[in-house]
């Protein structure tokens, strides 16, 4: 075993360094071919690894337009996760005319906005990620669907290289790549290219008002989402994916026999929303990640509705200075909890509103004090009593 050991180790160590060449030889392959084309000819190659993904939520119906970027040649797909997040039918389409109605979901990364898709076609021309890092001032191009134009062009320059704690409502924790090229709705999950012709980003985001100031994803730190081979859902008619008991619609002796103090004693996810401009989600999401209870009780924020347990509202009432919450069992549709406070902005509100949350939830999950132990057993005695 001792001689064994060393050797093994070794092995897999060369293993991983024959993968790493092999990608980078792919990549200086992909850049020396390309090093005496004309521009047009290195975009014309780079075109086809770009895909145009439609949406719907009904069946047969196709009202949004978004892109994709193919990175593996076996059907694997990135795009934007907010193309495809409430969708219930999804179509590809290829540059050569071909397209595809089953669409599997693969995984995704909310915090970036990236998720994998996959078809069922084989030897797709794919993006050759670029495993260096980018250069600022360099030359780039974007190929995306804007506005339902397919296939578009755009040049620009790599503005910098950036977290995205620093662009307002984009996150934290991750790089984002800003470039000037211009982009339209539709271009989300489209392809940023260096002008080698190698993918560097995958377009998410823009901020354009008067100036562009566009976002992409570095395909670097997302490229581990194209390997996962489990299917998270199908989308397409006859495709719908299996919901495990716990989520299938509820019938009239579920919602009878509900018991709101366990639902909020078990409840672990939790969806937040507002339509009021005055108290965003945002804001109790900050407050309730903020209170120790959230990370001691592993409590979890989603922006999936369909993978919560709990929906929360909160709400202003216009011309007051009245804010309110209800908590809401998201299968049963059983209200739970309601509050009001009054309060002078959404801020505070939404602190007040954390406290109360958790104070609502901790029935169960925290071990009474003595005194609340006492109190229990007297009022259970008495109860006892009576009987």
């Amino acid at each position: 075993m001792k001689t064994l050991l060393p050797n093994y180790c070794l092995g897999l160590f060369a293993f991983a360094i024959l993968l790493f060449t092999q990608e980078t030889a792919l990549a200086q392959q992909t850049v020396l071919s390309n090093e005496n084309l004309p521009i047009e000819k290195i975009v014309e190659k780079t075109m086809p690894s770009v895909v145009l993904v439609l949406t719907g939520k009904g069946a047969g119906v196709l009202d949004k337009v978004g892109s994709g970027v193919v990175v593996r040649n076996d059907g694997i797909i990135l795009t934007a996760y907010h193309v495809i997040k409430d969708a219930t039918q999804v179509q590809v389409r290829l540059k050569n005319g071909e397209i595809y109605d089953k669409v599997d979901l693969l995984g995704y990364d909310e915090r970036r906005d990236v998720a994998a898709i996959k078809i069922s076609a084989t030897n797709l021309s794919t993006a050759v990620v670029n495993i260096e890092e980018p250069i600022i001032g360099g030359k780039v191009f974007v190929i995306s669907n804007p506005r339902s134009l397919s296939w578009t062009v755009a040049d620009g320059l790599l503005s910098a290289v950036r977290m995205a704690d620093e662009i307002p409502n984009a996150g934290r924790g991750f790089r984002v790549l800003q470039f000037s090229a211009p982009v339209s709705a539709g271009s989300s999950g489209g392809l940023l290219t260096d002008e080698r012709g190698l993918a560097i980003g995958l377009i998410v985001a823009s901020m354009s008002a008067g100036q562009n100031l566009n976002f992409a994803i570095p395909l670097s730190s997302v490229g581990g989402l194209a390997d996962s081979s489990k299917i998270l859902q199908s989308f397409g008619k006859g495709n719908e994916l299996e919901l495990p008991q716990a989520v299938r619609p509820p019938t009239s002796v579920d919602i009878v026999n509900a018991d709101p103090k366990a639902i909020l004693r078990n409840a672990k996810v939790f969806y937040i929303y507002s339509n009021s401009e005055l108290i965003k989600d945002k804001m109790l999401e900050n407050a309730l990640m903020k209170m120790p209870e959230f990370e001691k009780w592993k409590l979890v924020i989603v922006k999936d509705e369909k993978l919560a347990d709990i929906e929360i509202n909160v709400e202003h009432n216009l011309f007051t200075f009245d804010y309110t919450y209800s908590m809401t069992d998201r299968r049963t549709k059983i209200l739970l909890a309601t509050g009001k406070v009054t309060v002078w902005d959404g801020k505070i509100a939404s602190k007040k509103f954390a406290k109360t949350i958790i104070e609502k939830l901790k029935p169960g999950r925290e071990p009474l004090k003595d005194s609340e132990s006492k109190d229990q057993k007297s009022k259970t005695s008495s109860e006892n009593n009576r009987r």
